[in-house]
Parts: C-alpha cells; structure tokens; sequence
C-alpha cells in the first residue's frame, strides 16, 4: 500500500470537493454503496485524499455512457 501525501479532507470536505450536497453524510453512505470510492481511516476519523478522489470522479464519469452507445461509435453524427 503506498502512502499518499498531501491534504487530508474531513467526509464533510470530501463531500463538498465531489460537488455533492447533503456533507459527509451522502460520502460516507456512498463508501457503503460504492466499494471503488477511495477512503482511510486515521483514528476514528473517515478520511479522503483529492488525489485519489480525483481518479474515482474520472472514472465514475467514464463509466456513465448513454443509453445505446457502444464503444467506438459517435452519437453525435
């Protein structure tokens, strides 16, 4: 496991990074739902480093395709 540096962001902050309403409630019920969201423990505390929820939100949105898309094919034509 590598150490990650950098700030360390509360599930309130993380919540408000990932442009979600609601605060650390809506992070920490998504860490039930969605094992892929990053997250640690330090202490008691949930904790987020923006590195890591930077590449869970790039992939969320890249695993989000419209209905009837399929690879390779461009909707827009």
């Amino acid at each position: 496991m590598s150490v990650m540096q950098g700030p360390v962001l509360t599930s309130d902050q993380a919540a408000e990074y990932c442009g979600y309403r609601g605060g650390g409630q809506v992070i920490r019920n998504l860490k039930h739902k969605d094992p892929s969201l990053p997250w640690h423990k330090r202490g008691s505390r949930l904790v987020f480093y923006p590195a890591e929820l930077d590449a869970w939100l790039a992939d969320q949105i890249g695993m989000k395709k419209p209905a009837g898309a399929t690879a390779g094919q461009n909707i827009n034509a």
